[in-house]
C-alpha cells in the first residue's frame, strides 16, 4: 500500500512539474494580423521593410551584423531624412508577439538620421510588435513576413515629447554583405 501511495505521489509530481514549465516554443503561437489595411509610404518618401536573419545591431553606428536574432528593418527615407525602426524577435518559429517589457528591454530600436535638422532624440518605450510568417515554405530569400506594430517614441530627454510609429505591412528578405 505504501509503494502504491509514493508511486502515485510520484506521478502526480511529474505531471504537475511537466504541465506547468512554459517553454519558448509558445512564443508568438496565437498571433493574428489581418492584411487589410496595409500602412501606406508616406509621400514624397521612399520605404523598405526587410529582415535579416540571424542577425543583430552594432549600436555605433546602427549597422547590421550577425546575431541571435530575426531583425526586422522599417526604413522611410525622404529628401531630407532617413527614419529606422528595427524590431528584434526571436529566430525560432513562424510567428511573434512583443509587448512593452520586451520593447524597454532593446527589442525596437529607433534611429534618425539628419544632417541638417535640429531634433530631439527619441526611443522606444511602449508599445507591441507581432509578426507571422506568410511564406512558409521555400529558402529565406523567399520568405515573406507580415508584421505591425505600434510603437510609443519619447524624447529621452523629456518625457513629454512623444511620437508614436504604427506599421503594418510585408517584410521581404534582406540581403546583408560583409558579416
Amino acid at each position: 500500500m505504501k509503494t502504491s501511495f509514493t508511486k502515485i505521489i510520484a506521478l502526480m509530481a511529474i505531471l504537475a512539474i511537466t504541465t506547468s514549465c512554459s517553454k519558448d516554443d509558445d512564443i508568438g503561437k496565437d498571433v493574428q494580423i489581418d492584411d487589410k489595411n496595409l500602412t501606406n509610404c508616406p509621400e514624397n518618401s521612399s520605404c523598405q521593410y526587410l529582415f535579416f536573419e540571424n542577425s543583430d545591431l552594432n549600436t555605433e553606428p546602427t549597422t547590421v551584423k550577425s546575431g541571435q536574432f530575426r531583425l526586422f528593418l522599417s526604413k522611410i527615407h525622404t529628401s531630407m531624412d532617413e527614419r529606422m525602426l528595427y524590431i528584434k524577435a526571436p529566430i525560432e518559429g513562424d510567428s511573434f508577439s512583443l509587448d512593452k517589457k520586451d520593447i524597454l528591454a532593446g527589442k525596437a530600436v529607433y534611429t534618425f538620421i539628419c544632417p541638417a535638422c535640429d531634433f530631439v532624440g527619441m526611443k522606444p518605450v511602449d508599445g507591441f510588435a507581432k509578426g507571422l510568417k506568410i511564406a512558409p515554405t521555400g529558402v529565406n530569400t523567399e520568405s515573406k513576413w507580415l508584421l505591425e506594430y505600434n510603437i510609443i517614441l519619447q524624447a529621452a530627454s523629456n518625457a513629454a515629447y512623444r511620437d508614436t510609429i504604427y506599421v503594418k505591412q510585408y517584410f521581404e528578405a534582406g540581403i546583408t554583405i560583409g558579416y
